[in-house]
């Protein structure tokens, strides 16, 4: 399901909707635990779960435990969010190493994961209206994984081509690499550098504060639905997750006003939402330079290995 679809599923207010909704397969789910109950020998003992409000009771137990695995389910989302952006908010320009040593987004795949495997519980045990909402929850996490998976593979060419340079130089020191060779290197990999930056910034802010917000909105459908079919009060916490998704559509960024360009100013000022023109690009030289001898050093140790900084102390 797409999470344009969310804006369909029930709300409080439609509340016996929801519980029409639920009536087929809450039927057959009840009628499944009956016959397999009095299959495995609990014939004796049927009177414990000889009534319909008996076997309903047991579905409603059941989702509370459900309710309780989603919610934990969605705290560990929310987390894994907080990480990556706090990460990105105090380092830019990631090199493959960085990204690899530090597991910067490691969590994330787990979480993943983690919900795929809720999703598979609730297909088991629930109804479409749940499952609905991790659909939701999962499609965010497949178009961010996209654009992560891209910014990985920019972070891996950049570092490639700058090392492909080196080699044809055949640089055989730290030294080696002066004023002119990191010009020569800046002129062939400008482009390239560009476009990683650019990505890393859309990453950042993809991430924060589109997603974070629109996973706040999603965990409020996952618990209007839950506590309405589990009779519980509603949460005082309203999101309009329809307002968020047109919110995201409509931001823009005008690159004249746009104070910062990598994550070490990031955290001093937020997007203004004015848009025209090319976004998330470089206007800051000396940072730019910076991640490019970031990735020199990063290339140098992937081809010569400890052995070319260790040139370093002979001269």
């Amino acid at each position: 399901m797409s999470l344009k679809e969310s804006q369909n599923m029930p709300r409080k207010q439609d509340k016996e909707t929801i519980f029409n909704s639920f009536d087929l397969k809450k039927g057959l789910i009840i009628a499944l635990i009956s016959s397999v109950l009095v299959g495995i020998g609990y014939i004796a003992k049927i009177e414990y779960f000889d009534k319909k409000t008996q076997a309903e009771q047991f579905v409603i137990e059941n989702h509370k435990i459900l309710y309780k695995q989603g919610s934990e389910k969605f705290q560990i989302l929310q987390n894994v969010y907080r990480e990556i952006t706090n990460y990105l908010t105090s380092r830019y320009g990631l090199t493959p190493i960085e990204i690899k040593k530090d597991k910067v987004f490691d969590n994330f795949y787990k979480t993943k994961n983690e919900m795929l495997d809720y999703k598979k519980e609730l297909e088991k045990y629930s109804f479409d209206t749940f499952i609905l909402s991790i659909d939701n929850i999962l499609n965010l996490m497949y178009s961010d994984m996209l654009i992560i998976e891209t910014y990985k593979l920019s972070s891996h060419a950049l570092e490639d081509k700058i090392g492909q340079i080196l080699s044809e130089e055949n640089i055989q020191k730290l030294s080696d690499i002066d004023v002119n060779m990191i010009k020569k290197i800046l002129i062939a990999v400008d482009h390239d550098l560009d476009k990683f930056i650019s990505l890393e910034n859309e990453l950042y802010f993809r991430l924060d504060p589109f997603s974070t917000q629109l996973v706040n909105g999603l965990e409020e459908d996952f618990n209007s639905n839950f506590r309405s079919f589990l009779g519980m009060k509603g949460l005082n916490k309203e999101q309009n997750l329809n307002k968020l998704i047109h919110d995201w559509k409509n931001y823009k960024y005008d690159d004249q006003t746009y104070p910062f360009i990598i994550s070490s100013q990031r955290i001093y000022a937020a997007p203004n939402l004015k848009v025209e023109g090319e976004f998330f690009v470089s206007q800051n030289s000396f940072l730019k330079k910076q991640i490019l001898l970031k990735f020199i050093l990063s290339a140098s140790s992937k081809i010569y290995g400890e052995n070319f900084f260790q040139n370093l102390s002979e001269n």
